[in-house]
C-alpha cells in the first residue's frame, strides 16, 4: 500500500509541475479538430501538431524520470534521455492505433494513408528530439557558465 501512495504522489507531483503542456496540446487539438475543422483547412498543422506533441511528451516525461529518485533510485541522464525517447515512440505508435480505430469504427477520417501515418510519426520523433536536443544544449551552456564563473570572495 505504501508502495502505491509513493507512486500515486510521484506521477500527481509530476503531473501537476508538467503535465500542463501535454493537456494544453490536446486541448487545443480538440478544439480544432471538433469545433473548427481545422486539419482539414490548414493541411500543416497535424505536422506541427505532432511535432509539439512530441515535445510537450518529452517535457513531461523528462520531468517525471528526473524525480524518480526516491521511487526507483537515481536513473542516469543518458539512460533518462533513451527512456523519454522510447516513450515518446511508443506513444506515437499508440496514437496511430487510435486514429486507425476511430477510422474504423467511428468513420472518421484521420488516417489519410501510409505517408500521413509515416509522416505523423516522424513528426512526433522529432519534437522529440529537438526537446531532448535543446535540454541538452541548454544543460551543457549552463554547466559551462558556472565552470567560468570566478570564485566570489
Amino acid at each position: 500500500m505504501k508502495n502505491r501512495q509513493m507512486l500515486a504522489r510521484w506521477l500527481l507531483a509530476a503531473i501537476s509541475r508538467s503535465g500542463w503542456a501535454s493537456a494544453t496540446l490536446f486541448g487545443c487539438y480538440l478544439l480544432a479538430s471538433l469545433v473548427f475543422d481545422a486539419y482539414s483547412l490548414y493541411w500543416w498543422l497535424d505536422s506541427v501538431t505532432h511535432f509539439s506533441g512530441g515535445a510537450a511528451l518529452s517535457y513531461f516525461l523528462l520531468d517525471l524520470f528526473d524525480s524518480a529518485d526516491d521511487v526507483v533510485g537515481p536513473i542516469p541522464h543518458p539512460i533518462r534521455m533513451v527512456l523519454v525517447f522510447s516513450c515518446v515512440s511508443s506513444a506515437a505508435v499508440f496514437w496511430e492505433f487510435y486514429e486507425f480505430l476511430c477510422d474504423y469504427f467511428l468513420g472518421t477520417a484521420m488516417q489519410l494513408g501510409l505517408a500521413d501515418t509515416i509522416s505523423d510519426l516522424f513528426f512526433g520523433l522529432l519534437g522529440s528530439a529537438a526537446f531532448l536536443a535543446l535540454h541538452r544544449w541548454q544543460g551543457a551552456f549552463s554547466r559551462a557558465g558556472k565552470r567560468a564563473r570566478p570564485a566570489k570572495g
